[in-house]
């Protein structure tokens, strides 16, 4: 009996070590899932959820609105990645880090985003544009900072007129899930249109049908249109409308949305406005092969087409087949490798023809996007 009981005494200790660790787990398992459970209730609670239309907030040039005279205009589209997307940017999500980051940055560096807003500074001031159009203008966010981006580049383009539309407004975006030390944190983004003249009173957000499955649709962007309109001085009134369609998702929100689309742009058309629409439409023009550039035998970075005759007949698709205006960002980029194509550019009315277009290489130094300037003659 003796020579048995240290061996009884061993397989105690054993299993009251294996119920301390079970415990533990278990306790760590429970504050892990309600730190999950608030998050989730927080942000269902805190939920921006905008409707309709709605006026935007304006930075005047002028008192009264300018009427065009000029029968040549100019414009530029370019997804600014709130200066946080550089050519040294790895970015979490696209290396599919919704619970994890995978060692992919959840925020540049300071000095990167820095570096990056300097670079995109100085390329809005050199633009020789009428109108510039830009989507993910920060204003406050945790990803850039917390810089007054919009007042930054508000400097950079003195004597412009500025109209804001934010698209996305969250107090604490949560991931990746199992990172709480190192979350996206707070936003407030949205799209940004300059302009050389004083557009007609009344600039709208339009807010885009369509929405993520809920828990994602709590931390996701608000997709919207950014509208304004200018008199000509041939009576006629012209529509400049900037937007951001969606990304990570299966193509049916952005159908949704090209519907919205579809049918505002029929409308304004129909009242016998020109229309110009610009801006990261997150699709390839039209029979663009979206591996134009770099090949991808293995499928990863697919990109659904824009329409053919969109939204009706006698409308053009203006692009560089040329120069790629998107990098996918997994990883920092590296030229001839790093996966290219272009989902950046301009749909415009009939009455408009287009004179030249092109895209700006710049190597995605300051952002991953590139801009996109068009010319284009009032028939």
């Amino acid at each position: 009996m003796s020579s048995q009981w240290p061996t009884y005494l061993g397989w105690t200790n054993y299993l009251v070590a294996v119920k301390l660790t079970l415990k533990l787990i278990g306790i760590v398992a429970l504050i892990i899932l309600a730190y999950v459970a608030i998050a989730l209730i927080r942000g269902s609670l805190v939920d921006w959820q905008p409707e309709g239309i709605s006026p935007v907030t304006s930075y005047p040039l002028h008192p009264k609105p300018d009427t065009i005279r000029d029968s040549v205009l100019r414009f530029a589209t370019w997804n600014v990645g709130y200066g946080g997307l550089g050519s040294d940017a790895d970015f979490f999500m696209d290396a599919g880090g919704f619970l994890v980051s995978h060692g992919k940055m959840v925020r540049s560096p300071e000095d990167h985003v820095e570096r990056y807003m300097r670079g995109i500074k100085q390329q809005l001031g050199s633009l020789n544009s009428d109108f510039i159009l830009l989507q993910e203008v920060d204003s406050m966010s945790a990803r850039s900072y917390h810089r007054l981006q919009l007042d930054e580049l508000r400097a950079a383009k003195e004597g412009y007129n500025v109209s804001f539309a934010p698209n996305y407004i969250n107090e604490r975006v949560p991931i990746p899930v199992l990172e709480p030390w190192n979350v996206y944190g707070d936003v407030y983004s949205g799209l940004a249109s300059f302009s050389a003249f004083q557009p007609l009173p009344g600039s709208e957000r339009h807010q885009l049908p369509g929405e993520f499955p809920w828990p994602d649709k709590i931390f996701q962007l608000d997709r919207c249109i950014l509208v304004e309109r200018f008199p000509l001085d041939d009576g006629r009134t012209l529509s400049v409308v900037n937007v951001h369609l969606s990304a990570y998702d299966n193509g049916d929100l952005k159908k949704a949305q090209l519907g919205y689309l579809e049918n505002f742009l029929k409308e304004e058309h129909a009242k016998g406005n020109l229309v110009v629409v610009g801006g990261d439409w997150n699709l390839t023009p039209p029979n663009f092969p979206y591996d134009r550039f770099i090949s991808d035998p293995e499928k990863r970075f697919t990109q659904l087409p824009a329409p053919d005759a969109f939204p009706e007949e006698g409308w053009t698709w203006i692009y560089d087949a040329r120069t790629p205006t998107n990098r996918k960002i997994p990883d920092p980029y590296v030229r001839d490798s790093s996966f290219v194509t272009i989902i950046d550019y301009f749909l415009i009315s009939p009455g408009l023809r287009a004179v030249s277009t092109r895209g700006i290489r710049q190597d995605f130094q300051f952002s991953d996007h590139q801009p996109v300037w068009m010319e284009v003659e009032i028939e």
